[in-house]
């Protein structure tokens, strides 16, 4: 096995010195991660965006043990933070942006319990309103938003609370006479 000596950028001095890969061990390594893009992207968008901030909440809280990773030092360590940032206010850009584009009402994305990837979902199918959503039954709120994101229950209380409105606007119904 051959092993690299790792500088430190600072000083230039040798910090470690660390194992290196053959031909073998990276064609591994692109397969392995080949088939994990392959994964992330058939991942929701809404559990991406969780892993990512994630990923940046464990950046932020631990920008000095980045800073002590080989090779990082506290310039690297914000860059990955920053890049984190970005990719999110991105991310949460272009979303609000295909919402808008979908024409979906501002009252649909305060319903409780959606994410801006689900109302993104909703435009998709033409749900535009909060009348939209109240049509719905919660088998079909399930199948436009991903079953494995909205359990039935609260498909049936982001079902109710978009029918609020129709129960607070006008006169209350009369009693029978």
């Amino acid at each position: 096995r051959s092993f690299g000596d790792v500088f430190n950028p600072n000083t230039g001095e040798i910090q470690a010195q660390v194992a290196l890969a053959d031909i073998a061990e990276m064609d591994a390594a692109v397969k392995v991660a080949a088939r994990a893009q392959v994964g992330w992207a058939a991942t929701n968008p809404q559990r991406r965006a969780r892993v990512m901030f994630e990923f940046k909440r464990l950046v932020e809280a631990r920008m000095d043990e980045l800073a002590e990773i080989e090779g990082f030092d506290a310039e690297v360590a914000g860059e990955l933070q920053q890049r984190a940032v970005n990719w999110l206010a991105e991310n949460a850009a272009r979303l609000e942006a295909q919402r808008k584009e979908f024409g979906v009402a501002d009252e649909v994305v305060a319903l409780p319990g959606l994410s801006i990837e689900m109302v993104v979902k909703l435009g998709e199918k033409g749900v535009k309103s909060l009348d939209d959503v109240a049509d719905l039954a919660s088998d079909e709120l399930r199948e436009i938003i991903g079953a494995d994101n909205l359990t039935e229950a609260k498909a049936n209380e982001i079902i109710m609370a978009a029918r609020a409105h129709w129960f607070t606007e006008g006169d209350p119904p009369s009693a029978p006479a």
